[in-house]
């Protein structure tokens, strides 16, 4: 009788407690549940105990609801019944990269052309495994694939490429196949929107210059991305500027390209000096568990978090600006019956609970 056992959570699917909702999240296969605040409750303070004893602590009439809560994490498959809840063992949540930069974006400059030949062998020493080259000024096809030969015996595993001109299909097959990391080719200040996908990359046309940073810290459901690796970095790092290096147009060393302060530029500086200075780890450490409004959040683990647009330049914890959900309501901004987090605090400052 499954009265005499216990609930047990699969280790990869993680309740992640918001202010209004709260959320089962299955990292193993990028799945996302609502739950009630009350189930979040009963899987994270009483699945050391037996359904017989956590139904005891319910009136007869809230019994029904907390089996059908039951019910819903057997039925998607989030956990199951056993009869002891001592052989099974959490994940630790700790989370390290075995590199110093994980990732970069490096706008290249055809002036200082030469200049990057060295820095990507600085990258390779920094462990770097993904790159995003941007191309500002129009660039051939013959220049590409010789800037590209660059990377013959890199340790870089993943470039993507942005281009301010468009390529035939054709093309982009020779350059893949001299180049196979590319996974991806985009092309701007084109004609039109477009997304195709092959077998080996992927191609995007869009109409927005290389420079548009419109979508540079926007929060929207469509941008939500998880899986076990991401997950746990959201936990204990910030998930956009962890372990990231970025060049600018101009040769100067950043954190990410949208921000305004540089660590030197890429003549007389080098990274290793960079990615050792504090000013430049700590934005690597901001957590969502830290961040305003961000810490009440249901969707905070799956949502990348920007330290550029915020909506309080004196305070760094502040909440992302281009982020239109309120956690305190659960709605977004095109929902009936929306308002804002500070229309919402004002209406409440007189409660203890907020």
């Amino acid at each position: 009788m499954k009265n005499n056992k216990y609930l047990i959570l699969f280790n990869d699917c993680i309740p992640v407690l918001g202010y209004k909702r709260s959320i089962i999240y299955n990292i193993h296969s990028s799945q996302y549940f609502f739950i009630p605040n009350e189930l979040y409750k009963i899987l994270s303070y009483k699945l050391s105990n037996s359904i017989v004893d956590i139904l005891d602590d319910y009136s007869i009439e809230d019994r029904t609801i907390v089996n059908e809560y039951f019910s819903f994490i057997i039925e998607n498959e989030l956990g199951f019944y056993h009869s002891n809840s001592n052989d099974f063992i959490s994940i630790d949540p700790v989370f390290s990269k075995p590199t110093t930069i994980n990732n970069a974006v490096i706008q290249i400059n055809h002036s200082i052309l030469d200049n990057y030949i060295d820095l990507i062998y600085q990258l390779e020493n920094l462990g770097c495994e993904s790159i995003q080259l941007i191309f500002p000024d129009s660039i051939s096809y013959a220049e590409l694939l010789k800037f590209l030969s660059s990377f013959n015996t890199s340790s870089i595993l993943n470039i993507e490429l942005m281009i301010n001109k468009s390529f035939q299909l054709e093309e982009c097959q020779s350059i893949h196949k001299v180049q196979p990391r590319i996974s991806s080719f985009h092309f701007f200040n084109t004609s039109e929107f477009k997304y195709d996908s092959y077998e080996y990359f992927n191609i995007f046309h869009s109409k927005n210059d290389a420079f548009d940073d419109s979508n540079c810290g926007a929060v929207s459901p469509s941008f939500f991305n998880f899986n076990f690796i991401s997950f746990f970095e959201s936990l204990n790092t910030n998930s956009c500027l962890n372990c990231k290096l970025s060049i600018d147009k101009n040769g100067f060393i950043k954190n990410c390209p949208s921000m305004d302060r540089h660590y030197g530029h890429i003549n007389n500086t080098k990274l290793d000096d960079v990615v050792k200075l504090s000013k430049f780890q700590k934005w690597g450490n901001y957590k969502k568990d830290e961040i305003d409004v961000c810490k009440d959040c249901e969707f905070r683990y799956m949502c990348t978090d920007c330290r550029v647009f915020i909506s309080d330049k004196n305070n760094i914890l502040s909440q992302p600006s281009k982020c239109g959900y309120n956690p305190y309501i659960a709605k977004w901004k095109n929902e009936e019956d929306w308002k804002s987090v500070a229309e919402w605090r004002f209406e409440n400052q007189n409660r203890t609970d907020v």
